[in-house]
């Protein structure tokens, strides 16, 4: 009974999301990209759609909340400007950490990253999902792996230290 409930996500669930300042009824913008502090495995913020020539981004702080209908904010003034240069950079270091290879521990390759399940609260990383491959995934489901049971090297390789459990449609 005073049992605490965690509401997760993915991060294919973030994107897209509508951004709406609180207090009106509709949304500014959208969510483009969600950035990742992989040391940590936290969400360091969230790209926001805008025009080619502006890169605006969210940083995850007090005021910004995130729900299963969209990203609330406080007020518009917690966005910041960056840089064309500082996006390019931070999405394609995002999208190379994104698809590195998951190993066992005898050093054997399980799979691919996948995504990860984000709890909607804090914007901590609490599970990675796993892809062993197209037919694997098809016949046996994605592996979810608590971030508890991994470890990442300095050279940023995941190493899981227990097998983890198919998918069984809830992450």
């Amino acid at each position: 009974m005073g049992e605490d409930v965690i509401y997760m996500v993915t991060r294919w669930h973030l994107l897209r999301l509508p951004v709406r300042v609180q207090g009106r009824p509709r949304h500014w913008t959208l969510v483009q990209e969600v950035v990742v502090d992989w040391r940590s495995m936290t969400v360091e913020g969230f790209v926001l759609e805008s025009s080619p020539f502006r890169t605006l981004f969210l940083p995850s702080q007090t005021g910004v909340r995130v729900t299963p209908t969209g990203v609330e904010i406080l007020t518009r003034a917690l966005v910041e400007k960056r840089t064309r240069r500082w996006r390019r950079e931070r999405i394609h270091n995002d999208w190379i950490c994104r698809r590195r290879q998951v190993y066992d521990g005898k050093g054997g390759v399980v799979g691919l990253l996948k995504d990860l399940v984000i709890d909607e609260e804090t914007l901590v990383v609490r599970r990675i999902i796993v892809s062993r491959g197209l037919l694997a995934d098809l016949l046996h489901g994605s592996l979810i792996v608590p971030v508890e049971q991994i470890d990442q090297d300095a050279a940023g390789q995941i190493k899981m230290r227990q097998p983890g459990a198919g998918y069984q449609g809830t992450p």
